[in-house]
């Protein structure tokens, strides 16, 4: 296992080598030996330290009498620099390894890189055959001859730098702010090694399994928990002992506990605890996300009758009866214990808050599990309410409680089969209900469906009515929703047209071509809701006609812009009523937003932050006054916070901010009317 850790370290350094590779590149130096560059136009050479690269002092130049530097003509600083350029020598045959008497060959060297992949661990003859064509292929990269840096066609001296570059119009030269750190490169690589190990264990996951591909899932898990889940300190990650001693203290008793189980058992188990290891955290977005789908559905109508014929889910005895029969796996401390030590550190702190839906002195006798007494434990969740929802996972067999369906790792939900907020303040009673006798584990969607409703109510109110819908109402609704969940993915993409990574309005970016892009954009989305309308009619169902009327053809991608650029989207409208809570509403209009972008479009950066200020001073004035979106736009108008002429050009745009301009003009025309007045009466 310590071998993991000098791969880390050989890495980091091979990182930092890159990174100064790639400056020198950038800059148009060559290369000349390992870690050294030169400058072609100054002749000056420059050794790769990873992060920089510093310059390597030229030896004394020439003396003259009296000390001093020979004088060079421009003829002998050409003739020189011609003379120093590196004459090309004769190339070798490339070889990966060096030529060390009695040394490996490249088959001897590629078997110890495969054998040292597999971390000292027994794998599958599979698994063998990949890591062995893998380790051949790195050393048929290291016998890869190093490209020659590009060659310039002429050299010149020291001294004409700034007088050539001026000429050539050159680009200036790069800073050190205009690469990639090293923190950067090393995020960029973590981040790519884990998608790669989560499509490795998908893919080993949908393959029917022999015991052999078992610990293949559990060699990718491993590395995985290794790049995703990092719980060791820094302090110990930096020691390569303590970490490899770390790793071995964490994994060790899971490893061990495998061991001894059969094949089937084995196969399962250790599923189950690599599907954990790809959670990513709850999705709480999407048309569609938290209704019952058409899979649901059938399964839960399949499930019906057996349900309600072998359970009372109004008594609590017979409602565990249900719960021991959903969790059925047979699942020790041990087990549990070893397993938990190992799992994300965020999905452990998603699950110590799981189902928690008590307030007060309920809140305080949430059920956490038992003690090694076997006596009940209650607070407000935490370490040990995880380890029990991971507990009932295992035993659950990683399917839902109701649909029989696979559990979804990033969107679990607990369940109270008997609803907790029944108990309506009577202690005892939320005793009985916050309890794993009255738990079970299902789907979000399902549990959103079902809410607080009896099981028959959630049957009667939920299930059946869909179960009778034919497959043109599946389809439509599916329809819709997907395009509903399309539109965000479209806008994000639009925004990437409108303002960079850092929140700044693109270069070359205009006020046209901004507002032809949204009306464009807003023209697409009327249109294919208009298309979609068409089903919707034709299906009759009140269902699916909500769910597209929820199709919003006004887009929000002016808020979203906005808010990028640092600026709040709103304000809290009910700042001046008593008793209300801090929060930030957007304005009714997206067009609001649009006048403050197309404002800012082309202007100099000091404009620009100027029309800034200006709105965060608005929206508090909003706030203040009470005068709501109207205020916002009346002190907008008034100090110069958005560009009248501009937004003049579009109806949309103008109806929210030009009658208040003409308003504010008549007004100021009769205030100066009456100042005349005042001051010749005649």
């Amino acid at each position: 296992m310590t071998r993991d850790v000098f791969q880390y370290f050989k890495q980091v350094r091979s990182l930092k080598e890159t990174n100064g590779a790639e400056k020198a590149a950038e800059l148009g130096y060559q290369h000349q030996a390992r870690g050294v560059y030169l400058d072609p136009r100054t002749q000056k050479r420059y050794k790769n330290l990873g992060d920089r690269l510093e310059l390597i002092p030229d030896k004394e130049p020439t003396q003259q009498k009296g000390g001093q530097p020979e004088k060079k003509t421009l003829g002998k600083f050409k003739q020189d620099a011609t003379a120093q350029q590196p004459q090309p020598q004769p190339q070798a045959e490339p070889t990966a390894l060096p030529q060390i008497p009695d040394g490996l060959s490249d088959e001897e060297f590629a078997d110890a890189k495969a054998k040292e992949f597999t971390g000292g661990r027994k794998v599958s003859a599979k698994r063998k055959e990949f890591l062995k064509k893998a380790a051949a292929t790195q050393v048929a990269m290291m016998k890869q001859p190093e490209e020659p840096a590009p060659e310039e066609d002429e050299q010149e001296p020291e001294g004409l730098d700034d007088l050539l570059k001026d000429i050539r119009g050159d680009e200036p030269e790069k800073k050190a702010e205009d690469f990639p750190t090293l923190d950067d490169k090393t995020k960029e690589v973590e981040m790519n090694k884990q998608a790669e190990k989560i499509g490795e264990l998908d893919a080993l996951m949908k393959d029917v399994r022999s015991p052999e591909d078992v610990a293949d899932i559990q060699d990718t898990m491993l590395e995985l928990r290794k790049l995703a889940g990092k719980q060791a300190t820094e302090a110990v990650q930096k020691s390569e002992e303590k970490y490899a001693k770390y790793m071995d203290k964490v994994f060790k008793p899971f490893e061990d506990l495998v061991s001894k189980m059969d094949d089937q058992k084995k196969n399962s188990f250790v599923s189950l605890v690599a599907n954990a290891h790809k959670f990513t955290g709850r999705n709480n977005s999407g048309a569609g996300l938290n209704s019952l789908g058409k899979f649901d559905v059938q399964q839960l109508a399949l499930g019906k009758k057996r349900m309600f014929e072998n359970y009372d889910f109004d008594d609590k005895g017979s409602v565990e009866k249900y719960v021991r029969s959903v969790r059925n796996n047979e699942v020790d401390d041990d087990m549990v214990d070893s397993t938990f030590e190992i799992l994300p550190k965020k999905l452990k702190q998603t699950w110590g808050k799981k189902g928690m839906a008590g307030k007060g002195e309920l809140g305080r006798n949430h059920f956490l599990g038992y003690d090694e007494d076997g006596n009940e434990m209650r607070g407000q969740g935490g370490v040990d309410r995880a380890k029990y929802v991971w507990r009932m996972y295992l035993e659950q067999g990683g399917v839902d409680a109701y649909t029989g369906l696979p559990l979804n790792i990033d969107n679990i939900d607990l369940e109270h089969i008997r609803p907790a907020s029944k108990a309506e303040g009577d202690l005892e009673e939320f005793k009985t209900r916050e309890h794993e006798k009255n738990w079970v584990l299902v789907n979000a969607n399902v549990n959103q469906a079902k809410s607080d409703l009896s099981m028959k109510e959630f049957f009667d109110k939920q299930v059946d009515p869909l179960a009778a819908k034919g497959d043109d109402y599946w389809n439509t609704r599916s329809e819709i929703f997907d395009y509903r969940n399309s539109i965000p993915s479209k806008e994000a993409e639009l925004m990437s047209s409108f303002v960079d990574k850092d929140g700044n309005i693109v270069e070359g970016m205009s006020g046209e071509t901004f507002m032809d892009m949204m009306e464009n954009h807003e023209a697409g989305l009327k249109k294919t809701k208009k298309e979609l309308g068409i089903g919707a009619d034709a299906s009759g169902d009140k269902e699916i006609k909500d769910a597209w009327k929820s199709i919003e053809t006004q887009s929000k991608l002016a808020k979203e812009l906005i808010t990028a650029m640092g600026l709040p989207r709103g304000y809290n409208k009910q700042k001046n009523v008593e008793g209300s809570k801090p929060r930030s509403n957007s304005m009714g209009s997206d067009n609001y937003y649009r006048g403050v972008f197309l404002s800012m479009v082309g202007k100099s950066p000091e404009e620009q932050a100027k029309i800034k200020n200006t709105y965060r001073d608005a929206i508090r004035h909003a706030e203040d006054s009470g005068g709501g979106d109207a205020s916002f736009a009346s002190y907008m108008v008034e100090n110069g916070g958005v560009d009248m002429e501009r937004i003049g050009k579009y109806k949309s745009l103008s109806k929210m901010f030009k009658p208040l301009q003409e308003s504010i003009n008549y007004g100021r025309m009769v205030f100066d009317r009456l100042k005349k007045s005042l001051k010749d009466p005649l």
